[in-house]
C-alpha cells in the first residue's frame, strides 16, 4: 500500500497498491476507532499496481470527518 494522493485532501483521494501476482485483496477505511468506514476494494486484484480513489464518504454516501 502506498500514501494516498493528495495528503491532505478535501475532495478525494487515491490509494494505491501492488501486488506481486493476482491474488485476493481487500482495501477499507477505518476511523480512529477502527470502525470500518467504506470498503473500497474486495476482489481479486491483477499483478502490478491498482489504484483507487475514495470520495471522503462513507457507505452511505455521508462525508466523514477528517
Amino acid at each position: 500500500l502506498r500514501a494516498n494522493e493528495p495528503n491532505p485532501f478535501s475532495n478525494g483521494t487515491r490509494l494505491s497498491f501492488s501486488l506481486p501476482n493476482p491474488q485476493s485483496a481487500r482495501v477499507s477505511v477505518h476511523d480512529i476507532a477502527g470502525r470500518t468506514i467504506r470498503v473500497l476494494f474486495d476482489d481479486v486484484a491483477a499483478s502490478g499496481q491498482t489504484s483507487l480513489r475514495w470520495d471522503g464518504r462513507d457507505t452511505q454516501g455521508v462525508d466523514v470527518a477528517s
